[in-house]
């Protein structure tokens, strides 16, 4: 079961980040909840937040310390919780 591939990442103002997936899945993700705390911190040096980039692991990075989770990220713009998302795709899987 693989999470949809993530094909574009945009930085917004107050720590958001709009994201689109290969399967049209396109939403916002509010990361204002990490700011200033340990790594993210770094966020607010040299307006590094608004320099979102799509590593060689598919997620979200603004360097090699930084990243997001993917999968959590998904969800949320689904809106939907690992479990749901689990029974749906297995059960398209015999589609």
């Amino acid at each position: 079961m693989k999470i949809p591939s993530l094909i574009s990442v945009e930085a917004l103002p107050m720590y958001r980040l709009r994201l689109q997936f290969d399967d049209n899945t396109t939403g916002l993700v509010d990361l204002s909840n990490l700011a200033g705390k340990g790594i993210f911190s770094a966020w607010d040096e040299d307006n590094l937040f608004s320099r979102p980039y799509i590593n060689e692991m598919g997620t979200v990075a603004w360097n090699e310390l930084i990243d997001i989770d993917l999968l959590n990220a998904y969800l949320t713009i689904k809106n939907t919780t690992f479990e749901a998302w689990k029974q749906d795709v297995l059960s398209h899987a015999s589609d």
